[in-house]
């Protein structure tokens, strides 16, 4: 056997044991990694939660007689344009059924 095939061996098996020593070292930043995540993730939500809450505190709410009248007025407008596109649509059909008819 030459002189240098125990040397390479011994360091061949060194170095596949710096390469393990590594890969657990990776693997065990991965786990902390995503156990971070996961610790995160609930926090986030929660912020996000508590976040909405304190916003929604701050919003003005109109009244109760405001949002009646709002609520009156789009009703209205709603039947009188749906009235004017129905009138609109008639003249048209009428219009179109001289022209061909």
């Amino acid at each position: 056997m030459p002189s240098w095939a125990p040397r390479c061996l011994r360091l061949s098996w060194r170095w596949r044991h710096v390469s393990h020593s590594r890969e657990i070292r990776s693997m065990a930043k991965r786990k902390a990694r995503s156990a971070k995540r996961s610790a995160k993730k609930p926090n986030r939500i929660v912020s996000y939660i508590k976040e909405v809450r304190a916003e929604l505190r701050r919003v003005v709410w109109p009244s109760r007689r405001t949002t009646i009248n709002l609520t009156a007025m789009v009703f209205g407008v709603t039947v009188v344009m749906s009235i004017a596109m129905g009138l609109v649509d008639w003249i048209f059909s009428k219009v179109f059924a001289l022209i061909i008819g």
